[in-house]
């Protein structure tokens, strides 16, 4: 597995980055959830020394992908101050199509001014009948999200 990045032109996609690595930005979870492929045991397969496979899926996993025609992650941006409470996690985990809510920060950590990956405060994964769908139902969870800060 690698990690690629494309750009899409006028001229057809080109090639602006290779790395031997996966993803971040939960890739791996997001590739799973909308294609059934486990890119993170494919990653580890091949470490090992396993071979390099194409995915086979089972009736399962064929099931969960017919479920989802597109997945995203939506990225929590925080206000700046010191974190004292998140609220709305319940009710965003209870948007339809919503597979995972991540909180990265504790009570306590102090948020500075948003500049890169590192400063995001969580995610919001979600699934839906397409792209345009999974995105409204991540960006309606991540809505419901408030970080409390003093």
């Amino acid at each position: 597995p690698t990690y690629t990045q494309l750009r899409v032109g006028r001229s057809g996609p080109h090639v602006v980055e290779v790395a031997a690595r996966l993803g971040g930005g939960h890739d791996a979870e997001l590739c799973e959830l909308a294609t059934g492929f486990d890119l993170n045991r494919a990653a580890i397969e091949a470490a090992l020394g396993g071979a390099s496979v194409v995915a086979t899926q089972s009736p399962a996993v064929s099931r969960q992908r017919a479920a989802a025609g597109g997945a995203c992650a939506v990225f929590l941006v925080p206000p700046e101050g010191r974190l004292a409470a998140v609220e709305g996690i319940n009710e965003a985990e209870a948007v339809e199509g919503v597979r995972e809510v991540r909180i990265y920060r504790r009570p306590g950590f102090i948020f500075g001014p948003f500049r890169r990956g590192a400063d995001r405060a969580g995610a919001v994964l979600a699934v839906g009948d397409d792209r345009d769908d999974a995105l409204a139902r991540a960006r309606r969870a991540a809505d419901a999200i408030r970080f409390v800060v003093e």
